[in-house]
């Protein structure tokens, strides 16, 4: 069993290590940086941030399948985020 779980952490790992650029068509929502060589992962509250108040269904679309429900609560409760965007988020994440 502990076997399983660490080939599942590693597998995790690696995929995330992958994937921690964002994609060519959400550089639009990152106009005040060069998004090209911004690390998804390390700037998750600034990315999860900027795509709660900005995003479309796309940029949603990837948050769901990039970030946890953890992370992105804890983007939440970080100062910046509109309330109306704060609010919306909370509650969908509290009933999804």
């Amino acid at each position: 069993m502990e076997a399983i779980a660490r080939e599942t952490i590693l597998c995790y790992t690696i995929f995330m290590k992958a994937n921690n650029k964002l994609p060519k068509s959400l550089y639009r929502y990152f106009w005040d940086i060069k998004p090209e060589k911004m690390d998804a992962r390390n700037r998750s509250i600034y990315v999860l941030s900027r795509l709660f108040e900005y995003g479309d269904t796309e940029a949603m679309r990837w948050i769901f399948r990039h970030y946890s429900k953890r992370e992105m609560r804890e983007a939440l409760k970080r100062r910046g985020l509109w309330p109306r965007a704060r609010v919306f988020w909370s509650c969908y994440l509290k009933h999804h």
